[in-house]
């Protein structure tokens, strides 16, 4: 039985059935590979998260809504792979979904969708005047 096999139809069969073994080998096989990825400077997405994922997905690419034919990547939304613990921020995604979100046209990884924050002193000095600037404009009518 291959991947694809657990994926559709027998993901969840009961715990003395043995789909449900099937079941444990593709996510112990998923999380090593995150495991593995610690290397790279990632975060692995917790082995219980990725039993939720799967369980979610019901066996099909969670962009393309196709069913997985393979082994099933894991995407963080926001393009930030240290942020595996939500749920909210991963989907489950067939290879070519996948690169598709990753990667812009020029294959190029896409950066983290992050809220800018001032990082540098330069930028916090420029936010002050900006909001004492504010406060004078509002204040100088009263």
């Amino acid at each position: 039985m291959d991947d694809f096999d657990i994926l559709s139809g027998r993901l969840l069969g009961s715990p003395k059935n043995k789909s449900s073994d099937d079941f444990e080998r593709l996510v112990k096989k998923i999380y090593s590979e995150e495991e593995s990825s610690k290397k790279k400077g990632r975060t692995p997405v917790p082995i219980s998260i990725i039993k939720q994922l799967l369980i979610n997905c019901k066996g099909c690419c969670q962009k393309c809504k196709k069913g997985l034919n393979s082994k099933p990547d894991i995407h963080h939304i926001d393009h930030d792979n240290t942020n595996s613990k939500d749920i909210n921020n991963l989907m489950v995604v067939c290879a070519n979904c996948h690169r598709v979100l990753t990667y812009n046209d020029d294959g190029t990884v896409k950066k983290p969708k992050t809220q800018k924050s001032p990082n540098t002193k330069l930028e916090s000095k420029s936010l002050l005047q900006e909001a004492e600037e504010e406060s004078r404009s509002l204040y100088k009518g009263i």
